[in-house]
């Protein structure tokens, strides 16, 4: 199974040229699976917190439905969904409606009225079984278990605060549970990139410009 991280350059609440920016690194990916970071489409909450969640969702709903995704691959997209009045962040599996909520939506979310989901699913693709988790919800990842999963994929958007802190967590997730971890995290006008592959052995991240880690996971 191949996958391919990806590191986009967006431009917060610039969604139309991020949509075209996530075309553009969807064309360039070599893997199967294809993993964007948290607020891909608008850029991140915690600096807008006057941000219209229900436009922002509106419009996200919009964009997805212009991008082209090639014959059997699956791109992670993260972005904001209404369902039935409510807003929740969410990580779809597209094409399909497969997708996992925030379980836990940190504090600025909270305030801006987005709603927890209520589980970590389990995701079955190219004969891989995965967890996905979404930004803040690592910060709970004593709570999530292997359960015969091959990998766990982490939705973020990384800063110079938080890197240092989150590395230590994959490091400590991956000896724990025997599985890697994948985290895709944006490059923008706050956030640092540095998406990472992290195993027993290694850890192995971007730099802080936009880029693609191409990761092939094989049966052993």
């Amino acid at each position: 199974m191949k996958i391919s991280i990806i590191q986009p350059g967006i431009k917060r609440g610039n969604i139309s040229y991020n949509t075209k920016k996530i075309q553009q690194l969807i064309n360039k990916c070599q893997g199967d699976l294809l993993i964007f970071p948290e607020y891909v489409l608008t850029g991140s909450l915690i600096l807008d917190e006057n941000a219209d969640i229900y436009n922002w969702a509106d419009q996200s709903k919009k964009a997805k439905k212009r991008l082209q995704i090639p014959d059997k691959k699956t791109v992670l997209l993260d972005m904001l969904i209404e369902r039935e009045g409510q807003i929740f962040n969410v990580c779809e599996l597209l094409p399909g409606d497969d997708c996992q909520e925030k379980v836990y939506p940190d504090s600025v979310e909270k305030g801006a009225g987005i709603v927890s989901g209520d589980e970590f699913k389990i995701f079955e693709k190219y004969g891989k079984r995965f967890k996905i988790v979404i930004c803040t919800d690592f910060r709970y990842h004593d709570e999530i278990h292997r359960e015969d999963t091959d990998f766990l994929v982490w939705i973020t958007h990384f800063n110079a605060n938080t890197y240092g802190r989150a590395v230590s967590e994959m490091r400590h997730f991956v000896l724990r549970e025997g599985i890697p971890v994948l985290a895709s995290s944006p490059v923008s006008d706050k956030n640092i990139g540095n998406s990472t592959y992290a195993n027993i052995h290694s850890v192995v991240s971007l730099s802080s410009y936009e880029g693609i880690l191409e990761i092939e996971l094989n049966d052993g």
